[in-house]
């Protein structure tokens, strides 16, 4: 009995260790084990997350590294090539689950080929017969399209491919490269190389010729080959590559990874990454063998011929017989003798076996009684106690001889019983259970498993382990983790309460000091002037003193994020020049712009140029009159390098430790030259890093600094930035709506009416909703003074008491208000089609990043409030004119359309309807629709085909499409609407933000959002 618990103990061991291997893919590296990991990891990385329960690692591989560790079952499934997948097929007994679908084209191929090539200015190769007594360059002796299908071509043309003057060059890249240097004459390839090398435009076709084939582009038609497929080719075409398991592989992960290998998106960052458009069910491989037979390769090397081996093993049964009969006539005389010295031999045996016994008893009750953790082993029968013992249990001060041959429910509590049956019924019937409970002041988990003796019998073993430590550090890791989380929410609310608290008055501190400048209400004398526009610029200073604490505080609390966009550097660069200039103007500076990298770049466009405008504005600031101020950039290792030089001051050595430390500078003294907070570089630093880039400075006193950032250019997809989801720091703020008095509802009950002066009554009516008095006046004088009516509200629930009275031209909106707060005053805006379409412009001290995109506002305008921004905005809203946009409705439920199409109707815009996704298509290319709301989920063309449809074409990559799906329309369907523009302060030029105000009413009638630069 101890011998078979320590079998079971054993086993149990192997199991639990098993269970956590990975799994191991072994992948073909043809061109070298770096492009194998490029191209197939974001494979490996879909699969892995489709086993929870396992990791999956991708290991290349040579042809013989790969049959040594198939025979050893240290691969589990493997990426290779067809012929060496039916030689592990034939050797091993490797089994294919999937076959490869090649991308190229826009089609999906589970076919490949090879390319015969050469150089295109050898005259004299021009068909396989020139080949013979050429140099010939491979791949390796294992590559099937980069050799032996070729090879096939080469003997059916008569060639003898042993007399050959074959060698082979490892990787394709390297067989190319030697063909165009002219180190060999003829190069062997498989089929899609050759084009992926001329896509990273590593080579140019001008330069190749193939052979074997006709000189149509694209199409290689032949007696042998396939004219639908369009990579050049030599030879016939065979099945793609195979992803094949190993023998030992279960059936059921081999059925999991085929579901997760099907279920493969076509354009996700595996295809995409791998080149490939997915898996489909597995080919026929009989052309594979069919070819290796006529080669005579792998197991087929003696294919056709008669050998000994041959008839012994087809005629074994015969040569057993005779064998049979020799053996028993030979031995009959030896069976008497050695039958006695059997015997002997058998009681010897019995006796040594019995002391082994014995010996092996001893030392399973050492190694249960040393066991770490708690074991203990039960009968299936009955369930009793066959064994019990392990440190763990020592704890419990259980008396181990009680248990043995007991039930659960008599040597333990009753709870821990109850606890304890239904996975000891569960592991009965072959299920492995894991479970907690307390027992004796600990905290403890048991694995039962279930394992059958070599009898037949089943036991049931239960491992113990002490989770006591590790529980109390999960708990106390998990309030480590709220109280953090508690201190975070605590610092945005703070920050969003300073954010309001300190622009509101700076909103009328500014704003008035401009009006006064403006002599709209009299004339100012020169000491008047002098003290108002000192007033106005000191207010605008503390404003980016605040701003600038913001920023950082939101960057150190990870709350501000990139929004990444694809723009022009030179572009940027001359926005943000424009600004510095007249501050160089001022000290006769020279500055100049020279620019190496005149690409696009993917960055966050705001954050870039305040990076570049701090430094400029620092070198401008600690240049002497007369000094060089230059920005300058270059690309090195796929990083753009931004450089900023100046002839001025210098930094010491000692200061370049601390520079990018907030708060620093050098000259520290109540009486320095220089004003500034030393916040600057601190942001450039941070905004830098946010990028995944870094920023250093070299500088001699006296002589001058020159301050670099880098930017990586292989940022994520700017495309793929737009499509996430996600809350901006701003959305995590907390506006409470709520007070603990009632809403009082005395508060403006009839508000007037203000005019301008000589008023004709037909001015139109700007509706001002704004809480804070000062806000809210200075609001008033500026629509006034520039022509319009006003009608000031100072609670969001005024609005909808009188927007149907008055029809407002336009609203003005703040958010952060008592009681209905902005975001409920437009969510009922939006519900009422009598007032959906009236544009509005938000007013707050939030960023644009808080602005939900859901709204449909006509723009952005923030706290304190830039006079000419507003009035501009204004003015655009009134000259526009609005035209009614056509609009394609595609989903298969036709009640969907049809709803939609109401809704639309009822607006004014032109709907089209489709009825499935290759309709939608079609009129898309038809019709020229200015928007698109699309289903996903449709038969045979579903949304995600006709999205990859659009964005192919150049005329329909950009167009706007509003997927419409019922799981994400549930809690926006209210909100739903198309944003005109949105404003982010400090983004924008004037010249930019009045050319998106001209065309607000076209962004507005074709849904677009405007560009956030």
């Amino acid at each position: 009995m101890s011998v078979a618990v320590l079998f079971i103990i054993l086993t149990c061991s192997i199991v639990v260790s098993a269970s956590g291997d990975p799994l191991r893919i072994g992948v073909l590296a043809n061109r070298g084990d770096e492009a194998a990991m490029e191209r197939w990891g974001p494979t490996i990385d879909y699969l892995d997350a489709g086993f929870p329960e396992k990791d999956v690692v991708l290991v290349p591989m040579d042809f013989e590294q790969m049959t040594s560790e198939v025979a050893n079952e240290q691969i589990d499934f493997l990426i290779t090539n067809p012929l060496v997948y039916v030689e592990l097929e034939v050797d091993h007994n490797v089994q294919r689950i999937a076959t490869l679908k090649e991308s190229w084209g826009g089609r999906s191929y589970t076919v490949f080929g090879s390319v015969i090539f050469t150089k295109n200015d050898r005259i004299n190769v021009n068909s396989l017969n020139d080949v013979e007594s050429l140099s010939v360059m491979a791949v390796n002796e294992h590559s099937f399209g980069g050799w032996w299908m070729a090879a096939r071509e080469f003997n059916d043309a008569g060639l003898d491919i042993d007399a050959m003057d074959v060698t082979y060059g490892g990787t394709e890249d390297k067989v190319v490269e030697a063909v165009l240097s002219g180190g060999v004459d003829v190069g062997i390839v498989s089929t899609g190389i050759l084009e992926s090398m001329k896509k990273e435009g590593k080579i140019s076709f001008v330069d190749i010729k193939c052979l074997n084939v006709d000189h149509s582009p694209g199409l290689h038609e032949g007696d042998n080959f396939d004219s639908s497929f369009l990579q050049k080719h030599s030879t016939r075409l065979y099945p793609q590559w195979a992803f094949s398991r190993s023998s030992h592989v279960s059936e059921d992960v081999a059925e999991k990874m085929l579901a997760n290998l099907l279920q493969l998106p076509r354009f996700s960052e595996a295809t995409i990454k791998g080149g490939y458009a997915g898996w489909t069910v597995p080919l026929d491989y009989g052309s594979v063998h069919d070819s290796m037979k006529e080669l005579k390769l792998g197991p087929y090397e003696n294919y056709g011929e008669v050998a000994l081996s041959d008839v012994i093993y087809q005629y074994w049964y015969v040569f057993l017989l005779m064998g049979i009969t020799i053996v028993t006539l030979g031995g009959a005389s030896q069976a008497i003798n050695s039958k006695n010295h059997n015997l002997q031999v058998e009681i010897y045996q019995r006796d040594r076996a019995e002391k082994e016994k014995q010996e092996r008893d001893k030392q399973l009750e050492l190694i249960i009684s040393n066991f770490p953790n708690g074991i203990v082993v039960l009968h299936d029968s009955d369930l009793r106690y066959i064994s019990i013992g392990g440190k763990m249990i020592d704890r419990f001060k259980f008396d181990k001889d009680n248990f043995v041959g007991k039930l659960p429910e008599d040597v333990l509590p009753a709870d821990m019983v109850e606890t304890l049956r239904p996975h000891l019924y569960a592991a009965l019937d072959g299920e492995t259970r894991n479970f907690e409970f307390t027992i004796e002041g600990y905290r403890v988990e048991e694995t039962l498993l279930p394992l059958e003796k070599s009898n037949g019998d089943l036991v049931i073993v239960g491992v113990i382990y002490n989770m006591t430590e590790r529980k109390n550090i999960e708990e106390a890791l998990n309030n480590a983790k709220m109280a953090a989380e508690q201190a975070n929410r605590s610092k945005s609310e703070f920050l969003a309460n300073m954010s309001h608290e300190l622009r509101t008055p700076l909103n009328s501190v500014i704003g008035f000091s401009d009006i006064l400048l403006e002599e709209v209400r009299g004339e100012l004398n020169d000491p008047q002037k002098k003290y108002v526009s000192n007033i106005a610029k000191s207010g605008k200073h503390l404003l980016n003193l605040i701003n600038d604490i913001l920023d950082l505080s939101k960057v150190e609390a990870g709350k501000m994020e990139l929004e990444c966009e694809v723009f022009s550097l030179n572009e940027a660069s001359r926005e943000v020049v424009e600004l510095v200039m007249p501050l160089g103007n001022k000290k006769s500076l020279s500055l100049s712009v020279e620019h190496n990298y005149t690409e696009e770049i993917c960055a966050d466009k705001g954050k870039f140029k305040q990076v570049l405008y701090n430094l400029l504005s620092n070198a401008i600031k600690f240049t002497p009159e007369g000094g060089k101020v230059r920005l300058f950039s270059h690309v090195e290792n796929d990083l753009l390098h931004v450089s900023v030089s100046d002839t001025g001051v210098g930094i010491s050595e000692k200061a370049q430790g601390t520079l990018f430390d907030a708060f620093t500078q050098e000259d520290t003294s109540s009486s320095r030259n220089y004003e500034g907070t030393g916040l600057g570089l601190s942001l450039v630093k941070r905004f830098v890093n946010m990028h995944g880039g870094d920023v250093w400075v070299k500088s001699k006193k006296g002589e001058g600094s020159t301050f670099t950032f880098t930017i990586p250019l292989n940022q994520v997809s700017c495309e793929a930035n737009h499509e996430e989801t996600g809350e901006s720091d701003e959305d995590q703020y907390v506006i409470d709506s709520s007070t603990n008095t009632s809403e009082n509802t005395d508060i403006d009950p009839f508000p007037l009416l203000e005019k301008p002066l000589n008023s004709s009554n037909k001015e139109p009516i700007v509706m001002v909703v704004e809480d804070d008095y000062s806000s809210r006046n200075l609001l008033v004088s500026t629509v006034v003074n520039a022509g319009y009516r006003a009608l000031p509200l100072s609670r969001g629930y005024l609005v909808s008491r009188y927007v149907e009275v008055v029809k407002p031209f336009a609203i003005l909106l703040d958010i952060m208000m008592p009681g209905m707060n902005g975001w409920d005053v437009l969510g009922k805006l939006k519900k009422s089609s009598d007032t959906a379409g009236i544009p509005v412009i938000i007013v707050s001290v939030l960023n644009a990043n808080a602005i939900k995109k859901e709204y449909a506002i006509s723009a952005y305008i923030s706290k304190p409030i830039d006079r000419e921004r507003l009035l501009t905005v204004l003015d655009g809203l009134e000259s526009s004119s609005s035209s009614p946009s056509s609009i394609l409705v595609v989903d298969d439920d036709p009640s969907a359309v049809e709803m939609l199409k109401s809704s639309l109707d009822i607006e004014g815009y032109n709907v089209i309807r489709a009825y499935g996704g290759q309709e939608a298509i079609d009129k898309t290319f038809s019709y020229s629709p200015d928007l698109i709301i699309l289903d996903l989920m449709m038969p045979i063309t579903s949304g995600f085909d006709v999205m990859a449809a659009l964005r192919e074409n150049s005329d329909t990559a950009d167009l706007p499409i509003i997927i419409h799906t019922a799981k994400d329309l549930e809690k926006k369907a209210v909100f739903e609407g198309n944003v005109v523009s949105i404003l982010q302060k400090g983004a924008f030029t004037r010249n930019h933000l009045i050319e998106i105000i001209n065309h607000l009413d076209s962004k507005k009638s074709h849904g677009e959002s405007a560009s956030n630069d």
